[in-house]
């Protein structure tokens, strides 16, 4: 009788641990083919392994689609593209990229007047090489209110966020990039979509031709030189 009730007790015992263990072991079993709702945003290593994939997280951004109004203006028409520019004496169609783009802004902040040749005699002995403190009180009087961000040799990474917010803000940004060892060359970034956290997202117009380009496409895997953006007055 008493070996039967210690049976009986150890029985008990070991199916009570049992119990315990499972208890424990179904309160701590994570479903890792479920993606957590809050995943986004989050980079992978804060992500338990397995929960979810890398490739299937997206930025904790909103989805944007901006495309400013921006008048493309070419360097190299007519019938300012032989104009000397000042101190430096060379041409805006050969060399006048940078004046262009600061042209289409003070144009799209309302100086309807303004051109490459009109802003280029506004601008005086600022106008080459550019001197991007001066455009308020220069070519861009009375339009430009102040430089809002200029940043030399910024990275890609710091390109896409200056142009994601000043875009946001309805700033077109002034992007230079070192095009060949000896010279730059300067694009105005005017428009985003998805979600503006690659190159490929933001569109910009180049002053050569007037036309609008993804800045992945131009600018490829080229060192960045200068990021400039304006608030309007």
């Amino acid at each position: 009788m008493f070996k039967n009730k210690l049976f009986v007790g150890l029985f008990c015992v070991v199916l009570l641990l049992s119990l315990c263990v499972s208890t424990v072991s179904a309160a701590t079993t994570v479903n890792l083919t479920t993606t957590p709702a809050n995943v986004y945003g989050k980079s992978a290593k804060d992500i338990m392994p397995g929960s979810v994939s890398p490739s299937t997280l997206t930025p904790n951004l909103p989805i944007l689609s901006i495309n400013l109004p921006v008048t493309p203006f070419v360097q190299t028409a007519q019938p300012w593209c032989n104009d000397l520019m000042k101190t430096a004496n060379l041409s805006i169609g050969g060399y006048g990229c940078a004046l262009t783009d600061a042209t289409m802004v003070t144009y799209f902040y309302g100086n309807t007047a303004t051109n490459p040749r009109v802003f280029n005699i506004a601008q005086g002995n600022y106008a080459c090489p550019l001197d991007w403190w001066q455009i308020p009180n220069c070519g861009g009087y009375g339009y430009i209110s102040s430089i809002d961000t200029i940043v030399a040799s910024p990275t890609a990474d710091q390109v896409i966020s200056i142009c994601r917010n000043a875009l946001q803000a309805g700033e077109p940004v002034i992007v230079g990039y070192q095009k060949h060892p000896t010279s730059e060359h300067y694009l105005l970034v005017k428009a985003v979509y998805n979600y503006g956290t690659q190159l490929s997202d933001f569109y910009c117009i180049d002053p050569l031709d007037g036309s609008t380009y993804s800045l992945s496409s131009v600018v490829g895997s080229l060192a960045f030189t200068k990021a400039v953006c304006y608030y309007k007055k």
